[in-house]
């Protein structure tokens, strides 16, 4: 039986060009490489067999929760593809009772040799509370991670120093 659907989902993409090798960029895509290159990053790492990012890998944060809800909160990551071939990473974000989270990153060799990273993200409400914050708002708040993510990337690729959150 179809029932009409009154869950709030929003999406947004974001593309950041990265004057380095796709390869390099992907395996900093890693719960454990992040501490190099996002200030203030720390996560615990629940699963993983190499103790860096695979498939089925999987972490907790508390570091985008707040950006997101205004509030505390932990952040579950589920990565569910994992390929250094494509090269290509998803995950599942898992964000409390509040909404999940498919985050599609995609790592792009251009003609230069630089890097085209691109980010594709769609967020589903589990809840009212969120349901009432709004979609503009939620893409907002999505943008301002992705937005200083890629910052934070292009950055430490192209300088070795990591961006310092304001």
């Amino acid at each position: 039986m179809n029932q009409k659907n009154n869950t709030l989902r929003v999406s947004i993409k974001h593309e950041v060009e990265i004057n380095a090798p796709a390869a390099d960029i992907f395996s900093l895509a890693c719960p454990v490489r992040e501490e190099e290159w996002i200030d203030q990053w720390h996560c615990k790492l629940i699963y993983s067999k190499s103790g860096f990012n695979e498939n089925n890998c999987v972490f907790a944060e508390e570091m985008s929760f707040p950006v997101l809800f205004e509030k505390p909160g932990t952040v579950h990551w589920h990565t569910v593809l994992h390929n250094p071939e494509a090269p290509r990473v998803d995950f599942l974000l898992i964000c409390g009772d509040m909404a999940l989270i498919k985050w599609e990153t995609d790592f792009m060799t251009q003609p230069d040799n630089s890097t085209r990273v691109s980010w594709n993200l769609i967020m589903t409400s589990l809840c009212r509370e969120v349901d009432e914050i709004g979609q503009e708002t939620l893409c907002e708040r999505l943008l301002t991670i992705i937005m200083f993510l890629g910052e934070a990337l292009k950055h430490y690729c192209e300088t070795g120093e990591m961006l310092k959150l304001k």
